[in-house]
């Protein structure tokens, strides 16, 4: 789920050519593909990940805009802890890492954040900055758009959770069987005080609801899409969410492995009739065109191979290794430094740069 600011492809004003009567008042979003996105395009599943918080932020401030009052997305459910361990090391980065700013900016930009799922199993800091962030919400005033992050969420737990609380409460004498209501019990859910989801969208192809709320979507509308979360990009005018359009990425974030293997399959002869066919003036151009090439694949490798790393430009092709670091030069900006070299990402990222 990175999350500091990268350059988006363009997209339509917010509430742009949108009936705000007809808007949902609660969307819930099953923030699938992250790993296949990476995967097509030759890069490490933690890549797809940063990406995925990079349109999971995008998503939260389009649905503040044009007034979408509830928004829950799925983060991190109770199945994923199996996976890779480096994997999950990352996702609870970049969790570290938006909570952080989620603390700085949630008052200046209207946000309130609330968690569902059980936390005790979280890392302690990370564990530290949910509590945080949600007292921080607490004393917030004023209408405000409310993102839920499903951290250790699963749908059948929720309902077991709640089921448990019901019932030390009737052994205490708090309830009696006659007060079961499905109002009554909802009470007891993560999602207390909040309505249903209305809408209930689930990038990736997948045809399933994989236990997110399960009790809260008897009601919903479903939105299933081919594309991957990482593509998952704000609609176009006059379509709400359920419109979703995915905006192309560059060419060269598109290339996959197999299509590099077909290039080689068929440049490699190319270039050597090239050789022998130009005059020799042209060899030293093309062996200079040849190592452009070659490091390129040689770094792409390198960073197949490592955590992507936030320092990342946005132009840049491939994810730089986590070795990069972040610092704050004391002017506002943020810079990625390695060694001695750095350079500005000209946006200002207090959070990141602490």
């Amino acid at each position: 789920m990175a999350f500091w600011n990268r350059k988006k492809p363009d997209v339509p004003a917010a509430g742009e050519g949108v009936d705000r009567t007809q808007l949902p008042q609660h969307v819930g979003i099953i923030m699938d593909g992250n790993g296949r996105w990476a995967k097509k395009r030759g890069l490490p599943r933690t890549a797809g990940h940063a990406a995925g918080a990079e349109t999971f932020r995008t998503i939260a401030y389009y649905c503040r805009d044009i007034g979408i009052p509830y928004l829950t997305v799925y983060a991190v459910s109770t199945e994923n802890w199996k996976r890779p361990v480096e994997e999950v090391a990352t996702i609870m980065d970049l969790l570290h890492k938006y909570l952080l700013e989620v603390l700085e900016k949630m008052e200046r930009d209207g946000f309130r954040v609330h968690f569902f799922g059980n936390l005790e199993p979280l890392p302690p800091a990370l564990r530290d900055l949910c509590l945080r962030a949600e007292e921080t919400a607490a004393s917030l005033s004023g209408k405000r758009h409310q993102v839920n992050i499903c951290l250790n969420y699963g749908g059948r737990d929720e309902i077991r959770r709640a089921a448990q609380a019901w019932g030390r409460d009737l052994l205490a004498g708090r309830q009696t069987v006659e007060d079961l209501t499905d109002e009554a019990f909802s009470r007891y859910l993560d999602s207390r005080g909040m309505p249903d989801p209305d809408l209930i969208i689930r990038p990736s192809g997948e045809l399933r609801l994989s236990n997110f709320l399960t009790w809260q979507s008897a009601y919903a509308e479903f939105y299933f899409t081919d594309v991957l979360w990482p593509g998952f990009y704000p609609p176009g005018p006059g379509r709400g969410l359920g419109g979703v359009s995915a905006a192309p990425a560059p060419v060269w974030r598109r290339i996959t492995v197999r299509n590099r293997i077909l290039v080689a399959w068929v440049g490699v002869p190319v270039i050597l009739v090239v050789l022998f066919v130009l005059p020799e003036a042209f060899t030293p151009a093309l062996i200079a065109v040849l190592s452009v090439i070659g490091t390129y694949e040689a770094l792409h490798a390198i960073g197949m191979n490592h955590p992507a790393s936030p320092c990342t430009p946005p132009w840049w092709p491939w994810p730089f290794p986590s070795g990069f670091t972040l610092g704050n030069p004391g002017n506002g900006a943020c810079w990625c430094c390695w060694s001695t070299w750095c350079w500005s990402l000209r946006r200002p990222l207090p959070a990141a740069c602490g």
